[in-house]
């Protein structure tokens, strides 16, 4: 009798919940190829931003791999560009997430974290750390000590210190 409820169950979903319910397991496995076919298959893509963050996190997540980072890189800005335009307030998770899929430019990064700032929105240190990482693997100095600069002018809004800079 339990199956049976299960199958009840599966059939009262929306299309809306089904397309959440395989988002959440592509979060969970962090599953770039399926989160995107998931996407593309959509009837109707217009996301929440619930939705829009769990795909630019499994995006963030699969950057670290060489045999998705340039996929990872593509959907997660092709994501950005198609959703910036609609009717969400986007938030820190948002802009941390495209922050690190922007990580090979920090100049990007970095105006991605400073828009988290002009949003009002309570930025946090993840938010600058691509563009931090970024400036100092490139030995620019300069543009590291901009970010510090940034990181600091945030004051207690920041969740940890900058310890890095103090070496």
């Amino acid at each position: 009798m339990s199956n049976q409820n299960t199958r009840r169950k599966k059939q009262k979903q929306t299309p809306e919940s089904q397309f959440r319910c395989t988002l959440d397991q592509c979060s969970k496995s962090k599953d770039l190829s399926a989160a995107i076919t998931l996407y593309e298959s959509s009837s109707n893509p217009t996301l929440t931003l619930n939705n829009l963050n769990s795909l630019l996190y499994i995006c963030s997540e699969a950057f670290s791999n060489s045999n998705t980072r340039q996929s990872a890189i593509e959907f997660g800005f092709k994501l950005f560009r198609n959703h910036s335009n609609e009717n969400l307030k986007q938030n820190e998770a948002t802009l941390t997430a495209v922050a690190r899929l922007a990580a090979a430019n920090g100049d990007y990064a970095f105006d991605l974290a400073k828009s988290v700032m002009k949003q009002c929105v309570a930025p946090k240190l993840r938010t600058f750390t691509p563009a931090l990482n970024c400036f100092c693997g490139a030995g620019a100095a300069d543009r590291a000590y901009e970010v510090e600069e940034r990181v600091v002018s945030a004051g207690p809004q920041i969740e940890r210190a900058l310890p890095a800079m103090n070496s």
